[in-house]
């Protein structure tokens, strides 16, 4: 399962889920790093990408809750698995 998380400065960023990532470690690597610098203030004001997260988690996720949840949340959860 891969889902687009955002774009950018030319980078297109992905959540992937049962794929082996041992050729592409470099770019996992990359993108785990975004992830952890990102501003949270700014992520979680974006409404398009909360959702995405959100839709990825669901999807992927037996034990991620159906119920809605905060922006802050729902990045926090994916921090935590990133």
């Amino acid at each position: 399962m891969t889902m687009e998380l955002t774009r950018y400065n030319g980078y297109r960023y992905v959540l992937r889920k049962g794929r082996s990532f041992t050729e592409e470690s470099e770019k996992a690597k990359a993108g785990r790093a975004m992830l952890m610098h990102a501003d949270m203030y700014v992520w979680e004001s974006n409404a398009t990408l909360v959702a995405r997260v959100e839709s990825f988690m669901r999807k992927g996720f037996s034990w991620y809750s159906k119920n809605p949840k905060p922006a802050r949340e729902t990045l926090q959860t994916l921090l935590a698995y990133a």
